[in-house]
């Protein structure tokens, strides 16, 4: 790969909600501001929840970028998240979230590796289209 991008998530980005809605009509900033505070404030695994579903879009977003330009893209997880927090020197709320490898592909031609059956994966009003 050319390079390695890593994605990392603010754990306390609730608390930039009031610099986020500045450029908000009153009324918006004076319903949202104090919910985002309310909900989050108190909620480390919801906190965490939104970085990796937050993080998880933006990789997405940069993959498919990537490749709409030419690029080839691989994310990373497994990785030590304290090694990478520190060679960063990231604050203790800031997280990795995903590393992405980007770089011109080898080979365009290599099979695609296994991939689930749609219909294993797509479920219609329950899961596994059973009643419960």
């Amino acid at each position: 790969c050319s390079a390695v991008i890593t994605i990392c998530g603010n754990l306390s980005a609730h608390l930039e909600a009031e610099s986020i809605y500045k450029d908000q009509p009153a009324a918006v900033r004076k319903k949202f501001i104090p919910m985002i505070n309310l909900i989050y404030s108190s909620d480390g695994s919801l906190q965490r929840d939104e970085v990796m579903r937050s993080g998880g879009l933006i990789s997405m977003s940069l993959m498919y970028a990537a490749q709409n330009e030419g690029w080839a893209t691989g994310p990373m997880v497994g990785f030590d998240v304290a090694k990478v927090s520190s060679l960063f020197n990231l604050d203790e709320n800031i997280i990795p979230v995903m590393m992405l490898t980007i770089g011109k592909s080898g080979n365009a031609l290599e099979p695609r590796p296994f991939r689930h059956d749609v219909n294993d994966l797509l479920h219609y009003e329950t899961y596994k289209n059973t009643a419960m």
